[in-house]
């Protein structure tokens, strides 16, 4: 409502703003002007010849001059979200919801997506509380809002936002902030600060260099600085475990950049840390649909390529979909062997990871002989060489071909002594199905000796097999293990004492 007591009405669905002019002698309902930009706007506010609306889709408050029926962008840059201070023309917006106009002319701005206020004033925009989500009362400087919508200013001495989140009004007076406008210093080239990042990341003092990123997002012209500074920072707070701020450092990167794939696959991966497996879903998709269209070479050498896929299929797999993972597995596998076929070079981590994967779904699926083959392959080109070898004497064990898992178990024994999987499934092996009681106690023993976990399972089975011996008169019951070189002899007493004896020169 203006002045002169007519009302202002925007209508997204048709993009067009109405004008309703009611005194004592005409009533009349006019289209001022069609939205000629995208986006939707949240709330208007009417001072003489001028609307300011709020975009809320595309972060910036526009300005409509009425004689001339003309928009402009008043303040933000349209569809870069932000935060930022300064000149109402480099300024960054965040979901401005709702507007409101002051005494003096000046316009203040309620943000929805940074929590807080801003005022313009004199070309200048500046915070006046906020920036941090919560409900926390105090000063300006110090006190915290919670996804705040409409605002209202009232004479020149209060404030009135409500809050969508709460339910709550909160009232703010001006003299609290007025003497504090947080002006931003000139923008400048920030290259030059980008060593003393890396400094602090290698140190991985993450909040300093944190601290220090969002200094130098604060003085970014808007370009690919701007957008490289937002892509570290969402990094950084990736590595201190805040993934809704690096996932909101990467959607701000993304209006700068919005076919990023580097950042879709960023921000898809710290919305599957997340379990946001919807949005992470999204990302992937998008980032897939970005490399969709590259000939076979280039997907060969392109890591993103890969990882749209993988993320694909970790996604179906954290929701259950196991079918349809098992379907994204093996059509990528299928691409990476016609990949192997024409150009060798091909990384083989990718096939590596992506077998892993399908090893778990078959696995999920019951289908244990068709995991084979991926274990297979992973024994040969994988790391952890013994642990895919007992994986496979473990399936094998669950198939019941109890001596092809023995002579795996043994030959990851002979090539690496400290197994102690293979220990203890050899242990299992003897006690359960190949029966050798003797055999079952020195695997046991090695896997104890291995500092393997205290499996209350495996004691249990010690003493039984030791219970058996007292059963048959035996006095006592010798193992002979060796040890970093050293043979030892282990002696079992029916009533339970351990006695240790190291055999030099035998």
């Amino acid at each position: 409502i203006d002045p002169q007591g007519n009302f202002y009405l925007p209508d997204n669905l048709n993009q067009v703003l109405y004008k309703f002019t009611t005194n004592e002698i005409t009533k009349n309902l006019e289209v001022l002007k069609k939205f000629p930009f995208e986006g939707k706007l949240a709330s208007i506010a009417v001072s003489g010849n001028y609307v300011y609306a709020a975009n809320y889709q595309k972060h910036c408050i526009m300005r409509l001059f009425m004689p001339l029926e003309k928009w402009t962008v008043y303040a933000g840059k349209p569809g870069i979200g932000g935060h930022r201070d300064g000149s109402r023309k480099k300024a960054l917006f965040y979901h401005p919801f709702g507007v409101a106009l002051g005494k003096r002319g000046e316009l203040y701005v309620s943000e929805e997506g940074n929590h807080a206020v801003r005022m313009v004033e004199k070309n200048q925009v500046s915070t006046i509380t906020g920036f941090i989500r919560g409900t926390r009362d105090g000063k300006a400087a110090d006190s915290s809002l919670d996804l705040p919508s409409s605002i209202a200013a009232y004479n020149e001495d209060f404030l009135f936002v409500s809050e969508q989140s709460s339910g709550a009004i909160r009232m703010i007076g001006v003299p609290d902030w007025k003497y504090h406008p947080k002006l931003e210093p000139p923008f400048e080239n920030i290259t030059p600060y980008f060593d003393k990042v890396k400094e602090l990341e290698e140190k991985k003092d993450f909040e300093k260099a944190i601290a220090f990123l969002t200094k130098l997002i604060h003085k970014a012209p808007i370009g690919y600085k701007l957008y490289e500074a937002l892509k570290w920072r969402g990094k950084l707070y990736e590595k201190a475990q805040f993934l809704i701020r690096a996932i909101q450092d990467y959607s701000w990167a993304l209006q700068i950049h919005p076919s990023s794939p580097e950042i879709y696959y960023l921000r898809g991966n710290a919305y599957l840390k997340n379990n946001d497996y919807s949005s992470a879903e999204k990302d992937f998709l998008k980032l897939r649909d970005l490399k969709k269209y590259l000939p076979l070479e280039k997907k060969a050498e392109d890591p993103l390529y890969f990882e749209a896929h993988l993320g694909l299929i970790q996604v179906a797999m954290k929701m259950g979909r196991w079918q349809e993972a098992l379907q994204q597995a093996n059509e990528l596998l299928s691409s990476i062997k016609s990949a192997k076929v024409l150009y060798s070079s091909i990384n083989t981590k990718w096939e590596i990871q992506c077998r892993k994967f399908r090893y778990i779904i078959l696995l999920k699926l019951d289908q244990k002989e068709k995991a084979l083959e991926d274990i297979d392959f992973l024994a040969k080109k994988g790391k952890q060489q013994d642990k895919w070898m007992v994986e496979k004497a473990k399936i094998l064990y669950q198939l019941n071909k109890y001596k092809k898992a023995e002579d795996i178990c043994l030959k990851v024994i002979q090539k690496y002594p400290s197994s102690k999987e293979a220990h203890r499934l050899l242990g299992d092996l003897y006690y359960e199905d190949i029966v050798d009681k003797s055999k079952a106690l020195l695997h046991y023993q090695y896997y104890i000796e291995l500092q393997g976990p205290r499996s209350s399972e495996v004691q249990n089975r010690i003493q039984a097999i030791l219970d058996e011996r007292k059963r048959e008169g035996r006095a006592y019951t010798d193992i002979i293990l060796e040890k970093d070189g050293q043979k030892i002899r282990i002696r079992y007493f029916p009533d339970g004492t351990v006695q240790r004896t190291p055999l030099a020169g035998e």
